[in-house]
């Protein structure tokens, strides 16, 4: 559920393409494997309408280290793509992420997300309107993953790609600026030494080798704002043993939060 409507955007931002920080230091291989997402990146690409591989249907994250480097993900995208899209009421209707290499020391993820909704209204002066339905296919580089991921040491490469609207019915994962700071701050918290103590349970289950999450849902009542997780464990005698944690807080009209919550 979104906040108060807020004024469309006057103009649609230029496709992203960034390559961030020591790009001429990266160990040959991890280089290589990186150039090589380039053209998976691309909408030429055969699976350019749908953010990710074929049969996955949400993120794959097995440890803390891979929550943050998928929160360091959204965050790069926060302000230029992600916000203006959030305020026209274009919510994120599919996510996915995942390590696809682990090598040389470093490790490279892949991402998608997939935000749609109704177009603006044209309005005279404001040029052309923000494209209702986008793609962002994005690779990051943990340039060192025997340390924690950082934003100012690691590499990360984002192209966005307007699409048709398709018939296809989506529900919102995330619906708001409020919902993606929460699901951001979610990842911040899995560093080392920053969990707090509500959140040691989720930690904790993410470090166990045979744990995988590979859902995400945010939603928000009013002013307090909900994100779940879910995922599931190996279970030797049976079926995988499903998980799930609820985290929410109040927001707060200076931009903070109050009364911080995870349940179970």
């Amino acid at each position: 559920m979104l906040d108060a409507a807020m004024p469309a955007l006057r103009h649609q931002p230029s496709p992203l393409c960034r390559w961030l920080h020591r790009f001429s230091s990266l160990t040959s291989t991890v280089a290589i494997a990186l150039l090589l997402l380039v053209p998976l990146l691309s909408p030429t690409s055969a699976q350019a309408q749908t953010p990710g591989g074929p049969g996955q249907d949400g993120p794959v994250v097995t440890t803390p280290p891979q929550m943050v480097c998928l929160g360091n993900s959204l965050k790069s995208m926060r302000d230029d793509f992600l916000v203006p899209h959030l305020l026209a009421r274009h919510p994120v209707t599919s996510l996915r992420f995942q390590q696809v290499i682990d090598a040389g020391g470093s490790a490279v993820y892949m991402g998608g997300l997939l935000v749609s909704g109704d177009p603006a209204p044209l309005a005279l002066g404001q040029g052309p309107p923000l494209a209702p339905t986008s793609i962002a296919r994005w690779g990051y580089l943990h340039q060192d993953s025997t340390a924690p991921p950082d934003l100012a040491e690691d590499t990360f490469v984002v192209q966005v790609t307007p699409i048709a609207a398709t018939n296809r019915t989506r529900l919102p994962i995330i619906s708001s600026v409020l919902q993606l700071d929460l699901l951001i701050q979610v990842c911040d918290w899995m560093q080392p030494g920053q969990t707090p103590v509500e959140l040691q349970p989720i930690h904790d289950w993410l470090q166990q080798s045979d744990s995988t999450l590979d859902g995400v849902e945010c939603w928000q009542q009013k002013r307090r704002v909900f994100v779940r997780l879910s995922g599931q464990q190996a279970n030797p005698s049976g079926e995988p043993l499903k998980w799930r944690s609820t985290i929410s807080w109040q927001a707060t009209s200076n931009g903070g939060h109050v009364d911080l919550e995870v349940q179970p």
